[in-house]
């Protein structure tokens, strides 16, 4: 099933909010009004965008629906050796942090419990899957694309740092790490930057 809208509208308006803060409001508060204005798309009255934002050390994760292009039935492996060749390669910290995405996300195609695992203990399911043990004071969840519902996270408000009009569009794409961002914010915020990059990259 397509997604509501593709990989280079979720782009572009997600460059446009982190430019515009009132276009950013609009997104969060009216997102059918705001895609229409920005796109010129209708999203169908039995469609629905979700446009979330998080602040502080919280993160949410976005499950997407498989690429419609992608062969059905891909094994975990399979899936993972597509996502490399199509996730530009990131340095460090913030590298695993998309590694460790991924491998959750193919888990989740391929095992509809270990999805609901980790939509409803999200914490708990990355530590037995991953053996991460994440801070007490981070918020976790994760969200699913469906056949009527799309997700889509917007990366944290940067503070104290002023981004190019480049560097804007290469979070919105997922091609770089939020170096300057994260400085100011801090790595829970650039993981949840990171999550918007992959779900949104399809």
């Amino acid at each position: 099933m397509m997604s509501i809208l593709t990989s280079d509208q979720v782009r572009s308006l997600t460059a446009s909010a982190m430019r515009d803060s009132a276009f950013k409001q609009a997104l969060l508060e009216n997102p059918r009004a705001a895609v229409h204005e920005s796109l010129g798309e209708v999203i169908p009255a039995d469609k629905t965008l979700h446009v979330l934002q998080r602040e502080g050390p919280s993160v949410t994760g976005v499950i997407p629906q498989a690429p419609p292009d992608w062969p059905s039935g891909l094994s975990r492996e399979a899936a993972m050796e597509r996502f490399r060749n199509e996730v530009p390669e990131l340095a460090g910290n913030v590298h695993r942090t998309v590694e460790f995405h991924m491998q959750l996300i193919a888990r989740a195609w391929q095992d509809e419990a270990f999805k609901q695992r980790l939509l409803h203990d999200p914490k708990g399911t990355v530590r037995e899957a991953l053996g991460i043990e994440l801070p007490d004071d981070l918020s976790l969840d994760f969200v699913a694309d469906d056949d009527t519902n799309q997700y889509v996270v917007l990366p944290p408000e940067p503070r104290d740092t002023e981004l190019t009009d480049e560097q804007l569009e290469q979070i919105a794409g997922g091609e770089v790490i939020l170096v300057s961002v994260s400085v100011s914010v801090g790595f829970p915020a650039a993981t949840a930057a990171l999550a918007v990059s992959i779900s949104s990259s399809w």
